[in-house]
């Protein structure tokens, strides 16, 4: 207890010193809240006057509600759907404050120009994924600190007046339009900072992402597949950048499968850094750097080449898996960040729900058996609201493409097992040949089964493709494998899962390779293979499990993410990942340590803004190759953990590491990291050879660059 409360007193430390965030971030409650105002498809024309009286109003799941257009959203308002509920117009008045969009898709949503300030409000689960809808557009409006989650394409314009700054664009996904962003100022001094986390563009037929005169833009695990295939683009390369002051990138993959690809990346920002690039199919040189890029840094990329007119300080270490670092200019060109900027805050979470039943120490129901009612329902309904209440299944509920369950809330409405080899959840469609189907599952608990959720070649089909589930705000908790199940399926590909809690079991997320299939080589793109591509987990919780996410592919995996997630109590790894590309863990916490390493992968992955605690002496903290950027390793007291394994390659850039040791026969680069293991401090220190060398004095200060909030 005294370590728990230890971490606790911490994670406070850290997070009063963070910046102020976005208050409808931590609103907590459930996906539909039972408090707002119910509006059914009947009354569209009316949601206006009922938005207005009643404040906070919730839509009919997959509901269209088009009819109702030009909708004004004013401040402390809401509305709420689920499932891609329809609207049409939503139009944010200036000055808005305090008010939420959440899992309602509107034809446009509109920010009109305006000096007034509109901001901290949450938008979430608002892009279409269809050219019907029209982009975000945020044009000479004063739009700050707000979260815009699940979005798509987005145009940003103040070059003839307004500000947008420090938003929090969190999973943008573009499939076939174009530009997928734009972003534009008046000059290289413009006030607009933003943050752009995780993005995903897919066969845009011009343009891919266009940023002008910005002061410092932020772009964080970003996917580009396929960019300008009609040829219709303007612009030199999927990313091109002018007149920009500093571009921060950290995890970006792409491939153009063109004979003749375009360039990736076409950059003129004064400051350039590019960490975790992996590219491939790209044109050689894949990056252009022009004139105006005066200091360049490439920290751990694979697959970047450069074309440079002048670049007056560079800093290149471990580049295509080597070694080496290459660097000149010494101090001035380290990473640097505009002063005052205060890092996210750590994200936190509102207690679980008691477990359903009238013993909670038993996580299984007895009696009465009410899984052929509810299958009835789902078969007939599409999409069944449970009111509150224990349900008890003999076996699988089984959801077909668009059907799903949404209960009145994760601590009233429960789902439970009669006994410990039941799957609650199993896919119903059987696909053999590769089709893509979905499914919606929402306030509501599992409990006391097998699997929470399985989809395998039994059920769901080996030609199973899921898509832009509906997977919100559920707690998994009491399983005696895991909470998901991805077994034997084609695959689980670009899916948000957001508040989900797996609490007491073996493995929360567990995929597991297909023993039949010989990879890509040899077997090529086939149901059945079982990957893992572009799945975001948005403030998902993993407590008192073995292992948290257990992602093993043999087709590899793709740009997966934790953004703001919690593990702990974990008694063997908090992440094991295994051919996982691209990996990104962000703003997350991870509490203790098993008797594995906390984080385990064979391929490089990132870590940014995440604080691992209550490390136990002789731990491993990370047996990955790994780029950090703001990470925070903090023993139990007099324990010494270990960082890394020997063979392992590590950049550290702003980051705290305390007394944890770092072994000799490792590759590390620090750059403004505190670290005791590295022998005498300094701003630029690099482990090869079994030696340690100072490159640039100064005792380094660890200012985190990327998720930030800017003065």
């Amino acid at each position: 207890m005294q370590v728990i409360q230890w971490m606790a007193a911490i994670l406070l430390i850290v997070s009063r010193t963070a910046g102020a965030g976005i208050d409808c971030m931590n609103r907590g409650g459930d996906a539909l809240p039972v408090d707002a105002y119910s509006v059914s498809t009947s009354q569209a024309g009316e949601m206006q006057r009922l938005l207005d009286e009643h404040g906070r109003i919730k839509l009919d799941p997959a509901g269209d509600y088009r009819r109702a257009t030009g909708i004004t959203l004013r401040s402390g308002q809401a509305i709420f759907g689920a499932a891609g509920t329809r609207m049409g117009r939503l139009i944010v008045a200036p000055g808005t404050s305090g008010a939420v969009v959440s899992g309602v898709v509107p034809d446009a949503l509109e920010f009109p120009p305006s000096r007034l300030r509109t901001h901290d409000n949450c938008f979430e689960r608002f892009g279409a994924r269809v050219s019907a809808q029209q982009p975000l557009r945020l044009v000479n409006a004063v739009v700050e600190n707000n979260l815009f989650r699940d979005g798509g394409s987005i145009v940003i314009d103040t070059s003839r007046g307004g500000r947008v700054t420090n938003n929090r664009f969190i999973r943008t996904l573009v499939h076939g339009t174009w530009p997928a962003l734009r972003v534009e100022g008046r000059d290289r001094n413009s006030p607009d900072r933003n943050v752009f986390l995780w993005m995903s563009v897919l066969d845009v037929q011009g343009d891919g992402i266009v940023l002008r005169r910005q002061a410092e833009l932020n772009l964080l695990a970003f996917d580009a597949e396929n960019w300008n295939h009609k040829r219709e683009g303007r612009m030199p390369a999927m990313l091109s950048a002018s007149e920009v002051g500093t571009l921060r990138t950290f995890i970006a993959q792409g491939g153009d499968p063109k004979p003749d690809p375009d360039a990736f990346m076409d950059v003129d920002a004064r400051r350039f850094e590019l960490t975790a690039a992996r590219l491939y199919g790209a044109a050689d040189p894949a990056i252009r750097l022009h004139a105006g890029v005066e200091h360049f840094v490439d920290l751990m990329s694979v697959g970047t080449t450069y074309r440079e007119d002048t670049t007056r300080s560079r800093l290149i270490a471990f580049r295509n898996w080597s070694g080496s670092m290459q660097t000149d200019g010494g101090s001035a060109t380290l990473p640097t960040v505009e002063p005052g900027a205060t890092p996210w805050e750590p994200p936190s979470f509102a207690a679980i729900p008691a477990a359903a039943g009238k013993d909670s120490g038993n996580a299984r129901c007895r009696a009465p058996d009410m899984r052929t009612s509810l299958q009835e329902r789902i078969d007939r309904e599409g999409i069944v609201v449970l009111p509150a209440g224990t349900y008890c299944i003999s076996g699988p509920l089984r959801l077909r493409s668009g059907q799903g369950i949404i209960g009145a809330g994760t601590g009233q409405t429960a789902i439970v097992a009669m006994s410990g080899d039941v799957d609650l959840i199993v896919g119903g469609d059987h696909y053999d040949d590769k089709r893509s189907t979905s499914f919606v599952l929402m306030d509501i608990t599992l409990q006391g089964g097998r699997a929470g959720i399985r989809h395998d070649a039994d059920g769901a089909g080996r030609g199973a493709q899921f898509n832009l589930v509906h997977l919100s705000h559920v707690v998994i908790r009491n399983m005696s494998e895991a909470g998901i199940v991805i077994d034997g399926i084609y695959g689980w590909d670009n899916n948000l899962v957001d508040h989900v809690t797996f609490l007491d079991m073996p493995v929360g997320i567990r995929q597991i390779p297909n023993p039949r299939y010989g990879g890509p080589v040899k077997d090529g793109d086939i149901a059945g293979m079982n990957y893992m591509d572009k799945n975001v987990f948005f403030r998902c919780r993993f407590e008192d499990v073995g292992t948290g996410m257990q992602l093993l592919a043999k087709r590899a995996n793709g740009l997966n993410a934790c953004i703001e997630c919690r593990f702990a109590n974990f008694s063997s790894s908090a992440v094991e990942l295994l051919n996982s590309l691209s990996t990104l863990l962000a703003n997350s916490d991870f509490l203790g340590s098993g008797n594995g390493p906390v984080v385990r992968s064979n391929q490089l992955l990132g870590i940014v803004a995440s604080r691992f605690s209550g490390v136990h002496d002789g731990a491993v903290v990370l047996d990955a190759d790994v780029a950090c950027e703001d990470c925070r390793v903090t023993a139990t007291r007099g324990a010494v953990p270990v960082l890394t394994v020997p063979g392992k390659q590590i950049s550290l850039v702003n980051s705290r590491i305390g007394g944890t040791t770092i072994p000799a026969d490792s590759s590390a680069v620090l750059i403004d990291t505190e670290a005791t293991a590295a022998g005498t401090p300094g701003r630029l220190r690099i482990l090869a050879n079994g030696r340690w060398k100072t490159l640039a004095d100064a005792v380094p200060v660890p200012t985190p660059s990327l998720l930030v909030q800017w003065q």
